[in-house]
């Protein structure tokens, strides 16, 4: 049994009580809850950051020199993409904090467990915007170097 006042605050609505006691045998967040708080997790990551990334690739390609243009934005994608790769769900946040706190080992095996069902090269396909928005700006960002690809879209 886990004395919750020792808890920080934003680990008690991760943990459920379970009859009288807290234990922690399926009272912590279960595949289900954590995969919809991946995917909400992913679509404000595609639909926010790799959407704007999108349109700002866009945005530079109507300058005379779309590079210098992207050079500029750089201001606003880097923090977007730093803060895009070290985000986690709060739930894995939380687990990490509990697991730092108690170092209980159910904690950790749950922890790695969700990281590698969830996480991951499976980041890849959940977030292709986000990395499709990266890849289309990098493509304006050099677009010296791809001067056919910049043409073929302009036109």
């Amino acid at each position: 049994m886990y004395d919750l006042s020792r808890t920080s605050p934003t680990l008690i609505p991760i943990i459920l009580p379970l009859g009288n006691s807290h234990m922690f045998k399926n009272s912590l967040v279960t595949d289900e809850e954590y995969a919809k708080e991946v995917k909400s997790h992913s679509d404000y990551l595609n639909w926010v950051f790799g959407v704007s990334t999108i349109f700002l690739a866009i945005a530079c390609l109507q300058f005379a020199t779309p590079s210098r243009a992207a050079v500029i934005c750089l201001g606003a994608i880097v923090p977007m993409y730093v803060y895009a790769l070290t985000s986690l769900p709060v739930s894995l946040n939380a687990l990490r904090t509990l697991y730092s706190e108690t170092r209980d080992a159910e904690v950790k095996e749950i922890t790695v467990r969700l990281e590698l069902k969830f996480h991951g090269w499976q980041v890849i396909y959940t977030n292709f915007i986000l990395w499709y928005g990266l890849v289309i700006y990098i493509l304006v960002l050099f677009s010296d170097f791809f001067k056919p690809f910049v043409n073929w879209v302009k036109a």
